[in-house]
């Protein structure tokens, strides 16, 4: 069985990776990494989404981080949706 390791940080780069990463940097020394393209817009609910389920948001339906309450007309960040 092959393994296999996701390292998910906001914003890191290759051209971050250095004398102030210097796991990360021994993991990539080793060769034997893949990057990613990023979907745009990365908001990270949409983003985890397609990373976890490997769909992109037009077929996994994840498009932002808000709920869009139809009888409030109002998007709402963190609250749950369900009340």
């Amino acid at each position: 069985m092959n393994k296999t390791v996701v390292i998910n940080v906001v914003g890191l780069t290759k051209r971050l990776i250095g004398e102030h990463t210097p796991f990360i940097k021994a993991f990539l020394d080793k060769g034997n990494y893949k990057f990613i393209k990023p979907m745009l817009p990365a908001v990270t609910c949409s983003v985890q989404s397609t990373y976890v389920t490997g769909k992109w948001p037009s077929e996994h339906g994840i498009v932002g981080n808000g709920w869009y309450f139809k009888d409030e007309l109002e998007v709402k960040f963190g609250d749950n949706p369900t009340g």
